[in-house]
């Protein structure tokens, strides 16, 4: 077999492979890229001068011809199999649990968050890494697999009691052992390569190197176990991080300088895009349960809550082309293809913050949208009191206010029956303020029941606030021990205000780190080369990012920070400007192009080989006959007039004239073509 003939059965070996599964599925299948057949294997021995002898056909073992001077190739996939799709759906599954156990508002939730979605991520990493290399079908394969979606399993199984700010014993200890199981897989399973790899000289240390470096994971997880206690905090389990970290950096160096397990022509960075894209359908979901949530009724559609969903559906549309348009992953290599799959650690941890920031400014400005409305009508209530047109007394305000209550009650209902007691209290206890309070010119008469009118007032409107914030599925009152009901409804009001400064921030600072870090992927995987536009746009980029982030900083300031976030333009914002960046984008020419005088020529610029082709169709009609021919040229200046080879192809016949940017093609015919006249 000539080495031609080689290549083409290893490219086409997927395929091949992939007939014989659907008639017959091993029990173990070998990735190693040979012939399929004894003769395959036969043809392969004599090509490299070895004596050839007939063996039993024990292929289905996962036996391998010997050949002592290559180093083993495996078979390569370009695409996502359907087992590492499935797999890629726990993991948001359980990104999806967390949210729904713990809103991500307070400073804890955060730190939390962002720990467990670290120790999820590289797990995740570490069996993509070592499916994109060695992936097969066999019954052996998939209950590995069905061990792998175990693992996801007792993540989410762990994570409601996952706070290492205050830690529970046994989701600690659970989650060391979940942990020292999923490497132990990724040990055996590498353990399985080198037996497939047994017969070759080289390749065996490089793949047992990987292996051990799981296995003293999985021995430092099994140690960390030890040291959770049930009466105090372990900050141990910042182990769990480093280790992982260190595990994906290992192996992506090992991948570096070893042959065997290297990343070339795997589809390591088209795991990378899917699992983005499924992030973000993640995101899209998160809204549409969101709008279902914000707009119960035909009243909730006003035109700034519109503009609000407007702005985040567009902003996750805009995002997807932006990334896409950006990312030229397709053909990377060597340190480009490692450093650009191990940027979307940072990147899709900030992406997933930024995106639950995003949704929660809906909930956010919905809430102060109906809050502005109740502080309306509690301001025309008190007006219409102050303006004497009507005999004021307790029982009037009472049923007032508790007209203005009921109509917020009947879209919101309350969640917990100590916002129904509370507001019954409150409204009892204005109702027994004493007739000679209202009756009196000036009400500074009684300073004690003035001051206890306007204390339920406060309290009342800080107890339906709190309400609709519990119907907003952001509850205050969650981890609160029960107190004195009045302390409590000012601890939670107090506590709101926090979260929402917290989601400000965080949801501020990870849309420019997205911007960013987009930028600097974009940097490490461009390959066409930097013009001083292209620099200055990518930095532009990148500056847009820092700004983005540092609006944050505006919270540092009470009063300033309250005049932008009680406004529906804090998630419009963010979609303005990367709406900018995808127009900046396909921007195709620096300004001064378009300022150019008519009928100038642009100076000539060198591109690179690729850009010197041109291809334009034209047709050409004379009296006898209309042709239409292909006219191809290889110019080294694209704006010159340079000619190389020119080919010419006959088409069908038309009846329209085109022209090239400087005139019919004709001028430019060779001699002997049939456009010259």
């Amino acid at each position: 077999m000539t080495k031609n003939e080689y290549t083409t059965a290893t490219e086409e070996q997927p395929e091949q492979e992939l007939s014989r599964r659907d008639s017959n599925l091993r029990f173990i299948s070998s990735p190693v890229a040979t012939g399929f057949s004894e003769k395959a294997g036969h043809e392969r021995v004599e090509a490299v001068g070895l004596e050839s002898q007939a063996q039993a056909d024990v292929e289905r073992l996962g036996y391998r011809y010997k050949d002592n001077h290559d180093c083993p190739e495996f078979i390569k996939h370009t695409n996502s199999t359907n087992y590492e799709l499935f797999y890629d759906l726990w993991f948001v599954a359980n990104l999806e649990v967390f949210s729904s156990s713990k809103s991500v508002s307070e400073e804890t939730d955060l730190y939390a968050y962002i720990g467990y979605l670290s120790i999820l991520w590289f797990t995740w990493f570490l069996v993509g890494m070592f499916d994109v290399r060695f992936v097969t079908d066999s019954i052996f394969e998939r209950v590995v697999r069905t061990a792998h979606l175990g693992v996801m399993v007792g993540f989410s199984i762990v994570v409601s009691n996952f706070d290492p700010s205050n830690q529970d014993q046994w989701s600690f200890q659970t989650l060391s052992l979940i942990l020292m199981f999923s490497r132990l897989i990724l040990l055996f399973q590498y353990g399985t390569i080198i037996w497939h790899i047994r017969h070759f000289k080289q390749g065996k240390l490089p793949v047992a190197i990987a292996g051990a470096v799981h296995f003293v994971s999985a021995m430092i997880f099994l140690g960390i176990r030890f040291r959770f206690h049930a009466d105090k905090n372990s900050r141990v389990y910042i182990v769990w991080y480093i280790v992982s970290a260190c595990e994906a950096i290992i192996q992506l160096g090992l991948a570096k300088y070893y042959r065997v397990l290297t990343f070339s022509k795997t589809h390591l960075t088209e795991r990378m895009t899917v699992l983005t894209v499924i992030i973000l359908g993640a995101g899209v979901t998160s809204i549409a349960k969101n709008i279902v949530l914000i707009v119960k009724n035909a009243a909730g559609w006003t035109s700034a809550t519109i503009g609000v969903l407007i702005s985040a559906i567009t902003l996750m549309y805009v995002f997807f082309m932006i990334y896409f348009d950006w990312m030229e992953h397709h053909h990377l290599k060597g340190w480009r293809q490692l450093g650009w799959s191990i940027l979307h650690f940072p990147f899709h941890v900030a992406l997933l913050l930024f995106m639950e920031g995003a949704t929660q400014f809906m909930i956010w400005w919905k809430v102060n949208e109906v809050m502005n409305d109740a502080d309306y009508q509690f301001e025309t209530l008190l007006t219409r009191l102050s303006e004497g047109d009507v005999y004021i007394t307790s029982d009037l305000v009472t049923n007032d206010l508790n007209s203005t209550v009921q109509s917020i009650f009947s879209v919101y209902s309350p969640t917990y029956t100590l916002t129904s007691e509370r507001v019954d209290w409150l409204l009892n206890d204005i109702k027994a303020l004493p007739q000679e309070f209202w009756d009196r010119p000036s009400q500074d008469a009684y300073p004690d029941l003035l001051q206890r009118w306007v204390n339920d007032l406060q309290e009342l409107l800080i107890t339906v606030t709190n309400s609709l914030f519990v119907n907003f599925n952001i509850d205050p009152f969650q981890d609160m021990e029960e107190s004195d009901p009045a302390l409590m409804q000012w601890v939670a009001n107090n506590d709101i205000n926090d979260r929402w400064y917290t989601v400000f921030q965080y949801a501020y600072v990870t849309a420019g780190l997205v911007l960013m870090l987009m930028t600097f992927m974009y940097t490490v995987g461009r390959k066409q080369p930097w013009t001083p536009f292209i620099i200055a746009r990518t930095t532009l980029f990148g500056l847009m990012g820092l700004g983005l982030a540092l609006v944050e900083l505006i919270s540092k300031n009470e009063e300033r920070s309250l005049n932008y976030l009680l406004t529906p333009w804090l998630l419009p914002t963010i979609c303005i400007v990367f709406f900018v960046v995808l127009l900046l984008t396909h921007f195709p020419y620096p300004l001064p192009q378009l300022f150019r005088r008519r009928g100038s020529r642009p100076k000539t610029t060198m591109t690179n080989q690729y850009e010197a082709y041109r291809s334009v169709q034209v047709r050409e009609v004379r009296p006898e006959q209309t042709n239409t021919y292909d006219y191809q040229g290889y110019d080294p200046h694209r704006w010159g007039n340079g000619r190389g080879n020119d080919v010419h192809v006959l088409y069908p016949a038309s009846d329209t004239m085109y022209h090239n940017g400087y005139g019919r093609l004709d001028d430019q015919a060779p001699a002997g073509s049939p456009f010259k006249h």
